[in-house]
Protein backbone atom coordinates (compact mmCIF):
# COMPACT_ATOMS: atom_id res chain seq x y z
CA UNK A 1 0.00 0.00 0.00
CA UNK A 2 2.83 2.56 0.79
CA UNK A 3 4.78 2.14 -2.56
CA UNK A 4 1.14 2.99 -4.17
CA UNK A 5 1.31 5.99 -2.05
CA UNK A 6 4.76 6.59 -3.35
CA UNK A 7 3.56 5.96 -7.36
CA UNK A 8 0.62 8.41 -6.56
CA UNK A 9 2.74 11.13 -4.94
CA UNK A 10 5.23 11.12 -7.74
CA UNK A 11 1.97 11.39 -10.15
CA UNK A 12 0.94 14.44 -8.74
CA UNK A 13 4.48 16.05 -8.79
CA UNK A 14 5.10 15.09 -12.21
CA UNK A 15 2.00 16.50 -13.51
CA UNK A 16 2.46 19.82 -11.60
CA UNK A 17 5.67 19.97 -13.51
CA UNK A 18 3.87 19.50 -16.64
CA UNK A 19 1.36 22.12 -15.87
CA UNK A 20 4.27 24.73 -15.44
CA UNK A 21 5.92 23.99 -18.16
CA UNK A 22 2.91 24.14 -20.35
CA UNK A 23 2.33 27.61 -18.47
CA UNK A 24 6.02 28.54 -19.20
CA UNK A 25 4.69 27.56 -23.42
CA UNK A 26 1.85 29.61 -23.08
CA UNK A 27 3.57 32.52 -21.72
CA UNK A 28 5.73 32.54 -24.68
CA UNK A 29 2.91 32.32 -27.43
CA UNK A 30 1.36 35.31 -25.88
CA UNK A 31 4.90 36.97 -26.79
CA UNK A 32 6.51 37.57 -23.33
CA UNK A 33 9.34 36.41 -25.75
CA UNK A 34 8.69 37.22 -29.70
CA UNK A 35 8.03 33.73 -30.86
CA UNK A 36 10.60 34.24 -33.75
CA UNK A 37 13.02 34.95 -31.43
CA UNK A 38 13.34 31.11 -30.40
CA UNK A 39 15.41 28.63 -32.14
CA UNK A 40 15.84 24.66 -31.63
CA UNK A 41 19.10 24.26 -29.18
CA UNK A 42 20.14 21.02 -30.77
CA UNK A 43 22.86 21.16 -27.61
CA UNK A 44 20.62 21.40 -24.82
CA UNK A 45 17.52 19.49 -26.42
CA UNK A 46 14.69 22.20 -26.02
CA UNK A 47 13.81 25.05 -27.69
CA UNK A 48 15.77 27.97 -26.37
CA UNK A 49 15.42 32.34 -27.64
CA UNK A 50 18.29 32.79 -29.75
CA UNK A 51 19.36 35.57 -28.50
CA UNK A 52 21.18 33.44 -25.72
CA UNK A 53 23.26 31.63 -28.15
CA UNK A 54 24.43 34.82 -29.88
CA UNK A 55 27.11 37.23 -29.01
CA UNK A 56 28.89 35.26 -26.82
CA UNK A 57 30.50 36.90 -23.46
CA UNK A 58 28.01 39.53 -23.39
CA UNK A 59 27.26 40.37 -20.24
CA UNK A 60 23.06 41.05 -19.82
CA UNK A 61 23.38 41.48 -16.15
CA UNK A 62 20.61 44.46 -14.57
CA UNK A 63 20.85 47.31 -15.54
CA UNK A 64 21.32 46.77 -19.29
CA UNK A 65 23.27 50.19 -20.39
CA UNK A 66 22.32 51.55 -23.93
CA UNK A 67 23.79 54.23 -26.10
CA UNK A 68 21.82 55.40 -29.54
CA UNK A 69 24.10 57.45 -31.43
CA UNK A 70 23.04 58.75 -35.02
CA UNK A 71 25.38 60.29 -37.39
CA UNK A 72 23.11 63.58 -38.21
CA UNK A 73 19.65 64.51 -37.07
CA UNK A 74 16.60 63.61 -39.18
CA UNK A 75 17.65 59.85 -39.30
CA UNK A 76 15.08 58.52 -36.93
CA UNK A 77 16.85 58.53 -33.86
CA UNK A 78 13.95 59.45 -31.93
CA UNK A 79 11.74 56.76 -33.22
CA UNK A 80 14.73 54.71 -32.02
CA UNK A 81 14.89 55.90 -29.08
CA UNK A 82 11.67 55.66 -28.01
CA UNK A 83 10.97 51.97 -29.09
CA UNK A 84 13.81 50.91 -26.94
CA UNK A 85 12.81 52.82 -23.90
CA UNK A 86 8.98 51.85 -24.14
CA UNK A 87 9.29 49.48 -21.00
CA UNK A 88 7.67 51.27 -17.36
CA UNK A 89 10.95 51.20 -15.89
CA UNK A 90 13.44 53.03 -17.98
CA UNK A 91 15.49 55.50 -17.19
CA UNK A 92 15.74 57.40 -20.95
CA UNK A 93 17.94 60.29 -21.85
CA UNK A 94 16.75 62.35 -24.92
CA UNK A 95 19.80 64.74 -26.40
CA UNK A 96 21.32 65.78 -23.47
CA UNK A 97 23.82 67.85 -25.84
CA UNK A 98 21.22 70.05 -26.33
CA UNK A 99 22.34 71.94 -23.08
CA UNK A 100 25.36 72.92 -24.47
CA UNK A 101 23.84 74.03 -27.91
CA UNK A 102 21.88 76.71 -25.89
CA UNK A 103 24.69 77.62 -24.42
CA UNK A 104 26.42 78.40 -27.28
CA UNK A 105 29.38 75.52 -26.21
CA UNK A 106 30.33 73.85 -29.85
CA UNK A 107 30.44 70.35 -29.92
CA UNK A 108 33.64 70.71 -32.21
CA UNK A 109 35.27 72.35 -28.47
CA UNK A 110 34.56 69.62 -26.43
CA UNK A 111 37.26 66.82 -26.21
CA UNK A 112 36.25 63.01 -26.16
CA UNK A 113 36.79 62.62 -22.81
CA UNK A 114 34.46 65.56 -22.02
CA UNK A 115 31.92 63.88 -24.32
CA UNK A 116 32.57 60.32 -22.21
CA UNK A 117 32.31 61.90 -19.00
CA UNK A 118 28.79 63.63 -19.60
CA UNK A 119 27.72 60.57 -20.89
CA UNK A 120 29.00 58.21 -18.55
CA UNK A 121 27.52 60.14 -15.45
CA UNK A 122 23.44 59.72 -17.20
CA UNK A 123 24.45 55.91 -17.92
CA UNK A 124 25.68 55.61 -14.03
CA UNK A 125 22.95 57.78 -12.63
CA UNK A 126 25.22 60.63 -10.92
CA UNK A 127 22.73 63.00 -12.46
CA UNK A 128 23.37 65.45 -9.15
CA UNK A 129 27.09 65.71 -10.59
CA UNK A 130 26.16 66.66 -14.17
CA UNK A 131 25.28 70.02 -15.55
CA UNK A 132 22.87 69.07 -18.18
CA UNK A 133 20.04 68.62 -15.58
CA UNK A 134 20.91 71.38 -13.40
CA UNK A 135 18.08 73.70 -14.39
CA UNK A 136 14.57 72.72 -14.90
CA UNK A 137 14.22 73.69 -17.97
CA UNK A 138 16.98 70.96 -19.40
CA UNK A 139 15.45 68.23 -16.94
CA UNK A 140 12.47 68.81 -18.24
CA UNK A 141 13.68 68.35 -21.79
CA UNK A 142 16.13 65.53 -21.66
CA UNK A 143 14.92 63.31 -19.04
CA UNK A 144 11.90 61.39 -21.20
CA UNK A 145 11.21 58.40 -19.14
CA UNK A 146 7.98 57.37 -17.94
CA UNK A 147 6.03 59.13 -16.18
CA UNK A 148 6.76 62.15 -17.36
CA UNK A 149 8.51 65.28 -15.16
CA UNK A 150 5.93 68.12 -15.67
CA UNK A 151 5.96 71.60 -16.01
CA UNK A 152 7.72 71.43 -12.63
CA UNK A 153 10.87 68.52 -13.17
CA UNK A 154 11.60 67.04 -9.89
CA UNK A 155 15.58 67.43 -8.22
CA UNK A 156 18.15 65.62 -9.77
CA UNK A 157 18.49 63.77 -6.97
CA UNK A 158 15.16 62.56 -7.02
CA UNK A 159 15.34 61.47 -10.97
CA UNK A 160 18.92 60.09 -9.97
CA UNK A 161 16.69 57.42 -7.47
CA UNK A 162 14.23 56.62 -10.32
CA UNK A 163 17.70 56.18 -12.61
CA UNK A 164 19.53 53.73 -10.73
CA UNK A 165 15.83 51.38 -10.11
CA UNK A 166 15.62 51.31 -14.02
CA UNK A 167 16.22 47.98 -15.54
CA UNK A 168 17.27 49.61 -18.52
CA UNK A 169 19.14 53.22 -19.09
CA UNK A 170 19.39 54.97 -22.78
CA UNK A 171 20.93 57.47 -23.84
CA UNK A 172 20.36 59.07 -27.33
CA UNK A 173 22.38 61.22 -29.01
CA UNK A 174 22.70 62.93 -32.25
CA UNK A 175 25.23 65.94 -31.57
CA UNK A 176 28.87 63.89 -30.89
CA UNK A 177 31.16 62.21 -32.99
CA UNK A 178 30.65 58.20 -32.88
CA UNK A 179 34.86 57.90 -32.19
CA UNK A 180 34.23 60.30 -28.78
CA UNK A 181 32.27 57.17 -27.63
CA UNK A 182 33.43 54.11 -28.92
CA UNK A 183 36.22 53.98 -26.08
CA UNK A 184 33.06 53.34 -23.62
CA UNK A 185 32.81 49.74 -25.16
CA UNK A 186 36.49 49.54 -22.70
CA UNK A 187 35.15 51.67 -20.10
CA UNK A 188 35.61 48.86 -17.24
CA UNK A 189 33.09 50.52 -15.24
CA UNK A 190 30.49 49.64 -17.75
CA UNK A 191 31.62 46.40 -18.56
CA UNK A 192 29.70 44.12 -20.59
CA UNK A 193 26.55 45.90 -19.55
CA UNK A 194 27.42 48.54 -22.17
CA UNK A 195 25.42 48.21 -26.01
CA UNK A 196 26.27 50.93 -28.57
CA UNK A 197 23.65 51.12 -32.11
CA UNK A 198 24.98 53.19 -34.54
CA UNK A 199 21.95 54.63 -36.54
CA UNK A 200 22.62 55.59 -40.22
CA UNK A 201 20.35 57.46 -43.40
CA UNK A 202 21.19 57.89 -46.68
CA UNK A 203 22.72 61.59 -46.80
CA UNK A 204 20.26 62.35 -49.47
CA UNK A 205 17.34 61.61 -47.15
CA UNK A 206 18.63 63.50 -44.37
CA UNK A 207 19.84 66.56 -46.46
CA UNK A 208 15.61 66.34 -47.77
CA UNK A 209 13.93 65.86 -44.26
CA UNK A 210 16.71 69.02 -42.81
CA UNK A 211 15.45 71.11 -46.23
CA UNK A 212 11.97 70.83 -44.82
CA UNK A 213 12.62 73.23 -41.58
CA UNK A 214 15.53 74.90 -42.70
CA UNK A 215 14.73 77.65 -39.86
CA UNK A 216 15.88 74.69 -37.68
CA UNK A 217 19.08 73.31 -40.11
CA UNK A 218 19.83 76.63 -41.40
CA UNK A 219 23.59 75.02 -42.17
CA UNK A 220 21.60 72.86 -44.90
CA UNK A 221 21.23 75.24 -47.21
CA UNK A 222 24.45 76.81 -47.09
CA UNK A 223 26.35 73.38 -47.35
CA UNK A 224 23.80 70.81 -47.84
CA UNK A 225 26.86 68.03 -48.44
CA UNK A 226 27.62 68.60 -44.44
CA UNK A 227 26.03 65.81 -42.82
CA UNK A 228 27.98 63.34 -45.70
CA UNK A 229 31.41 64.58 -44.08
CA UNK A 230 30.07 63.60 -40.45
CA UNK A 231 28.40 59.99 -41.56
CA UNK A 232 32.16 59.12 -43.44
CA UNK A 233 34.09 59.99 -40.69
CA UNK A 234 31.66 57.38 -38.46
CA UNK A 235 31.75 55.16 -41.00
CA UNK A 236 35.77 55.00 -40.80
CA UNK A 237 35.66 55.32 -37.03
CA UNK A 238 33.41 51.74 -36.77
CA UNK A 239 34.96 49.97 -39.76
CA UNK A 240 38.26 48.08 -37.56
CA UNK A 241 35.64 47.63 -35.19
CA UNK A 242 34.79 43.54 -33.58
CA UNK A 243 32.83 43.65 -31.35
CA UNK A 244 29.51 42.04 -30.54
CA UNK A 245 27.96 45.17 -28.49
CA UNK A 246 28.18 47.55 -31.62
CA UNK A 247 25.28 47.11 -33.74
CA UNK A 248 24.96 49.52 -36.85
CA UNK A 249 21.02 49.96 -37.86
CA UNK A 250 19.58 51.65 -41.50
CA UNK A 251 16.91 54.05 -41.10
CA UNK A 252 15.55 52.95 -44.27
CA UNK A 253 15.56 49.21 -42.88
CA UNK A 254 13.71 50.57 -39.61
CA UNK A 255 11.53 52.78 -41.57
CA UNK A 256 9.72 50.04 -43.87
CA UNK A 257 10.00 46.91 -41.34
CA UNK A 258 10.40 47.86 -37.92
CA UNK A 259 9.47 45.28 -36.15
CA UNK A 260 11.68 42.93 -37.91
CA UNK A 261 14.54 45.31 -37.65
CA UNK A 262 13.79 45.87 -33.73
CA UNK A 263 13.93 42.14 -33.67
CA UNK A 264 16.98 42.04 -34.72
CA UNK A 265 18.93 44.39 -33.31
CA UNK A 266 17.76 42.96 -30.01
CA UNK A 267 18.81 39.49 -30.61
CA UNK A 268 22.35 40.54 -31.95
CA UNK A 269 23.03 42.65 -28.52
CA UNK A 270 21.19 39.90 -26.43
CA UNK A 271 18.76 42.37 -25.09
CA UNK A 272 15.18 41.18 -23.92
CA UNK A 273 11.94 42.80 -25.82
CA UNK A 274 10.76 46.04 -24.06
CA UNK A 275 7.50 46.21 -22.44
CA UNK A 276 5.00 47.47 -24.41
CA UNK A 277 6.59 47.25 -27.83
CA UNK A 278 4.16 45.87 -29.56
CA UNK A 279 1.56 48.24 -28.43
CA UNK A 280 3.79 51.11 -29.65
CA UNK A 281 4.70 49.91 -32.85
CA UNK A 282 1.04 49.56 -33.60
CA UNK A 283 0.15 52.95 -32.80
CA UNK A 284 2.99 54.76 -34.34
CA UNK A 285 3.72 52.81 -37.26
CA UNK A 286 -0.30 52.97 -38.33
CA UNK A 287 -1.00 56.37 -37.84
CA UNK A 288 -3.23 58.32 -39.83
CA UNK A 289 -1.84 60.65 -42.96
CA UNK A 290 -2.72 63.58 -40.13
CA UNK A 291 -1.79 62.05 -37.45
CA UNK A 292 1.54 61.65 -39.17
CA UNK A 293 1.12 65.17 -40.76
CA UNK A 294 1.30 64.60 -44.19
CA UNK A 295 -2.65 65.74 -45.07
CA UNK A 296 -1.58 68.62 -47.22
CA UNK A 297 -4.72 68.84 -49.27
CA UNK A 298 -8.64 68.47 -48.67
CA UNK A 299 -10.29 65.22 -49.06
CA UNK A 300 -11.39 65.27 -52.97
CA UNK A 301 -14.96 65.45 -52.55
CA UNK A 302 -14.95 68.34 -49.75
CA UNK A 303 -12.03 70.17 -51.98
CA UNK A 304 -14.75 69.80 -55.19
CA UNK A 305 -17.12 71.82 -53.25
CA UNK A 306 -14.75 74.58 -51.82
CA UNK A 307 -13.72 77.96 -53.53
CA UNK A 308 -10.20 78.79 -54.08
CA UNK A 309 -9.46 80.82 -51.44
CA UNK A 310 -11.19 78.15 -48.83
CA UNK A 311 -8.17 75.45 -50.38
CA UNK A 312 -5.46 78.20 -50.12
CA UNK A 313 -6.53 78.26 -46.28
CA UNK A 314 -6.66 74.87 -45.92
CA UNK A 315 -3.27 74.21 -46.97
CA UNK A 316 -1.90 76.54 -45.11
CA UNK A 317 -3.39 75.43 -42.23
CA UNK A 318 -2.17 71.92 -42.90
CA UNK A 319 1.42 73.25 -43.19
CA UNK A 320 1.36 74.59 -39.66
CA UNK A 321 0.09 71.74 -38.54
CA UNK A 322 2.56 69.44 -40.44
CA UNK A 323 5.49 71.73 -38.80
CA UNK A 324 4.03 70.80 -35.53
CA UNK A 325 4.45 67.19 -36.09
CA UNK A 326 7.76 67.91 -38.05
CA UNK A 327 9.54 66.39 -34.79
CA UNK A 328 6.94 63.04 -34.35
CA UNK A 329 7.20 59.72 -34.47
CA UNK A 330 4.10 58.52 -36.06
CA UNK A 331 4.07 57.16 -39.37
CA UNK A 332 1.34 56.08 -41.92
CA UNK A 333 1.69 52.63 -43.06
CA UNK A 334 2.42 54.08 -46.79
CA UNK A 335 5.36 55.67 -45.12
CA UNK A 336 8.31 55.92 -48.08
CA UNK A 337 11.51 56.65 -46.43
CA UNK A 338 12.60 57.15 -50.00
CA UNK A 339 10.82 60.08 -50.71
CA UNK A 340 13.62 62.40 -50.97
CA UNK A 341 13.54 60.90 -54.61
CA UNK A 342 10.13 63.29 -55.64
CA UNK A 343 11.14 66.25 -53.50
CA UNK A 344 15.20 67.16 -53.74
CA UNK A 345 15.84 69.71 -56.11
CA UNK A 346 17.83 68.28 -59.13
CA UNK A 347 21.28 70.85 -58.54
CA UNK A 348 20.97 69.32 -54.76
CA UNK A 349 20.78 65.62 -55.20
CA UNK A 350 23.60 66.33 -58.27
CA UNK A 351 25.51 67.99 -55.44
CA UNK A 352 24.99 65.43 -53.01
CA UNK A 353 25.46 62.36 -55.27
CA UNK A 354 28.74 63.74 -56.52
CA UNK A 355 30.07 64.82 -53.02
CA UNK A 356 29.18 61.58 -51.23
CA UNK A 357 29.47 59.08 -53.77
CA UNK A 358 31.63 56.82 -51.71
CA UNK A 359 29.23 57.41 -48.10
CA UNK A 360 26.25 56.21 -50.53
CA UNK A 361 28.18 53.26 -51.96
CA UNK A 362 29.25 51.97 -48.28
CA UNK A 363 25.93 52.10 -47.08
CA UNK A 364 24.47 50.62 -50.18
CA UNK A 365 26.42 47.75 -49.56
CA UNK A 366 25.90 47.57 -46.30
CA UNK A 367 22.28 47.22 -47.31
CA UNK A 368 23.31 44.44 -50.00
CA UNK A 369 24.82 42.58 -47.14
CA UNK A 370 22.04 42.90 -44.76
CA UNK A 371 19.20 41.83 -47.51
CA UNK A 372 21.46 38.68 -48.35
CA UNK A 373 21.88 38.00 -44.68
CA UNK A 374 18.10 37.95 -44.03
CA UNK A 375 17.45 35.41 -47.16
CA UNK A 376 19.87 33.30 -45.63
CA UNK A 377 18.04 33.12 -42.50
CA UNK A 378 15.10 32.63 -44.30
CA UNK A 379 16.74 29.88 -46.34
CA UNK A 380 17.95 28.03 -42.60
CA UNK A 381 14.55 28.15 -41.62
Amino acid sequence: MADWRRLLYGAALLTGLLGQLLLIASLRDRHVLPQRWMQFDRSAGRDAPAHHTVATGLDDSVPRLIIIVSSSPRSGSSLLGEMLSTSINTAYFFEPFYYHLKQNISMASLSGAEVRATVTQLLNCHLEESPVLREAKFRRFVWKSRPPVGQVPPSTGVLARRCRTADTRVVKLVRPPLSALLPLLQDDQLGGRLRLVHLVRDPRGTVNSQLHASGVWSGVHRDPTAPCRRLRADLAAARPLRDPRYARVRYEQLALQPRDTATDLLRQLRLPWPTSLDSYLRRHMNASAAAAGRLQDPPARLKARMTTDQVRQWRQHARSRTRSKYFSTFRAPDFDPSHWRKELRPDVLQQIESECADVIAELTEDADETLKKGESTLTEQ
